[in-house]
């Protein structure tokens, strides 16, 4: 991660996160057998502007399942917004284990 501020005394305003590739897939650091298309994983706005799918971001939060991480992650499995569910569960249960909390609410879904 690259954390951007315009001062020292000023709050962090961007992160950049760094992640692998093998060609068109994004692998993830965490576990190689964690990867998805490029093409998936990259999401734009109606602006054109890039962002990463939501599952890939909760993937990455599903590190500390709790305060404002829970709060997005309920947020997203409740809005009506599409993601990979079956990847993000695949992907937490593979790396942080089935008895992981978002485990069993991704499969109530």
């Amino acid at each position: 991660d690259i954390w951007c501020r315009k001062s020292a005394n000023e709050s962090w305003q961007l992160q950049l996160m760094i992640d692998e590739s093998d060609e068109n897939c994004w692998v993830s650091r965490k576990d190689p057998n964690i990867k998805l298309s490029i093409d998936e994983i990259t999401h734009s706005t109606t602006s054109n502007i890039p962002y990463l799918a939501p599952h890939v971001i909760l993937f990455y939060k599903a590190k500390n399942p709790e305060g404002k991480h829970q709060i997005d992650f309920d947020a997203l499995i409740q809005s009506k917004a599409s993601f990979n569910r079956t990847w993000l569960h695949q992907s937490i249960s593979i790396f942080y284990g089935s008895s992981h909390p978002w485990v069993k609410q991704l499969e109530l879904g």
